[in-house]
């Protein structure tokens, strides 16, 4: 009966998910673009900008545009990464296959410079990730023993602990198990952009972008924490005075989250272009006000040689809001025909990044974002790109590179994305282009395993592949 009435308490009290810094940075940092031909360029495109794309890198560059223009995309996004956990190493990839965008431009008839109007939609964030780990962790920290210390109830109801005793709980378990675990990350975020821009004086452009935000995000995590090597085997009893609670096997948990994403944001610029010559380009992109719908769903079982015990799936929903940080892009453009050289900084303070609703507490809600202003950075994202003109083949060569640091202050430059870009495009008439892009990107990583820094932490080293086809029709 004491038991039970401790389980019950237990079960009353609210199973929330801690959301923190990861949820944010998840929505706060640059994608890659879906559009080839920047690509190609390492998305060094606001000051260039002079196809349907620019709705999404820098809106005023849609006036230069001077014929109707139809266009869409497709990319292919691989993930790999190899773990080291307590030295031994995992290496695992995933990969999605997705339509990357699609628009329609239409200039306006006028009686000087130009209006153009733009419709279009952009996956311009890939959620697919894959994190494998498996190593046997000897420190004497477990997920066992990190939910037994917060009162957890799957750890109590799996009979992993002991409530006997009126100090609180305990457990038996101190380290010596194998950890291993697998986590599959997708999803998208999307824009559906409504944009303008007219030639406000000659030579200069000013636009806009309204989007519309939406996306989905789906989390899959399974660990394992297995009696390998028989620390807990037949004399000893988890639970005292409860037989079936000796020989431990296997501990397991699954949890998965799954986000439906809602939002909006704004984006302005301006694009001087001197008889294409060289070309300079401003943009803004205010903070994005995302809306998280989140169910949370947890199950887990524990294994000992008499008897299975398995705790009951639990599933929540609750909704919270997001605020990301203002993105400001200064960039530049020289035509050499035939190439052109493209360059651009991004300033991005991951500091300002805050939740703005979806926590009961109050205080809560404020010690979530001092976190984030204590552990993130402000940084420049830098992109370079190249564009060789083969006029007599009517093709056009491409490279670039990107540099994106990590967010976190303090982290090493092992850290920080790098990207290195390549494409080809073909005009075999005046009215259609085909163009493909390719991004081949490489940084290193922690994961703490289960939250808790230190507990069973994996260094990781990844690597992704990004190829795009873009098909776009002038008339």
């Amino acid at each position: 009966m004491k038991r039970l009435a401790i389980l019950i308490s237990l079960l009353l009290t609210v199973f929330t998910v801690a959301q923190n810094f990861n949820d944010a940075l998840r929505l706060s940092g640059e994608g890659l673009g879906a559009n080839a031909r920047a690509l190609g360029m390492g998305d060094a495109f606001h000051a260039v900008s002079d196809d349907y794309s620019a709705m999404y890198f820098n809106p005023a560059g849609l006036a230069q545009i001077r014929r109707m223009e139809m266009a869409g995309s497709f990319d292919y996004n691989s993930y790999s990464n190899s773990v080291n956990l307590l030295g031994n190493s995992v290496d695992s990839d995933e990969n999605a296959l997705s339509i990357g965008e699609f628009g329609m431009v239409v200039p306006l008839p006028t009686m000087r410079g130009s209006i153009v109007l733009g419709l279009a939609y952009t996956r311009d964030r890939n959620f697919t990730r894959i994190y494998e780990f498996d190593g046997f962790n000897s420190n004497g920290t477990t997920q066992i023993e990190n939910l037994t210390m917060l009162n957890n109830p799957i750890a109590y109801e799996l009979y992993l602990n002991d409530y006997s005793n009126e100090d609180g709980h305990t457990t038996k378990i101190n380290g010596n198990l194998n950890q291993s675990g697998k986590t599959l990350q997708e999803g998208y975020t999307g824009k559906w952009a409504f944009s303008g821009a007219a030639e406000v004086a000659r030579n200069l452009y000013a636009g806009f972008s309204l989007n519309m935000l939406t996306g989905e995000f789906e989390s899959d995590k399974r660990y394992y924490e297995d009696d390998t090597r028989n620390f807990y085997g037949s004399s000893v009893q988890l639970v005292d005075g409860n037989s079936s609670t000796s020989d431990f096997r296997t501990f397991h948990l699954n949890d998965i989250i799954k986000w439906d994403i809602t939002g909006f944001d704004f984006k302005v610029g301006l694009l001087y272009n001197h008889f294409n010559r060289f070309r300079v380009g401003l943009a803004v992109k205010t903070p994005s006000q995302y809306t998280i719908t989140e169910t949370y769903t947890i199950d887990s079982y524990s294994e000992f040689a008499a008897r299975t015990y398995t705790y009951p799936t639990y599933t929540e929903e609750i909704e919270y809001d997001i605020e990301t940080p203002y993105e400001f892009t200064a960039a530049g453009a020289v035509n050499l025909f035939p190439v052109m050289l493209s360059g651009e900084v991004t300033y991005i303070d991951y500091s300002e990044m805050e939740f703005t609703d979806g926590f009961g507490d109050a205080g809560e809600l404020v010690w979530r974002n001092q976190e984030i202003k204590d552990l993130m950075k402000s940084v420049f994202n830098m992109k370079t790109g190249i564009e060789f003109n083969i006029a007599s083949l009517d093709t056009r060569l491409r490279g670039g590179f990107i540099y994106k640091p990590s967010a976190f202050d303090g982290d090493p430059s092992e850290y920080d994305k790098k990207y290195i870009t390549a494409g080809v495009g073909f005009l075999p008439n005046d009215f259609i282009s085909v163009d493909a892009g390719y991004a081949y990107g490489w940084w290193d990583s922690i994961t703490d395993n289960y939250g808790d820094p230190g507990t069973s932490r994996g260094e990781e080293t990844i690597t992704t592949n990004k190829f795009v086809l873009s098909v776009s029709y002038r008339y």
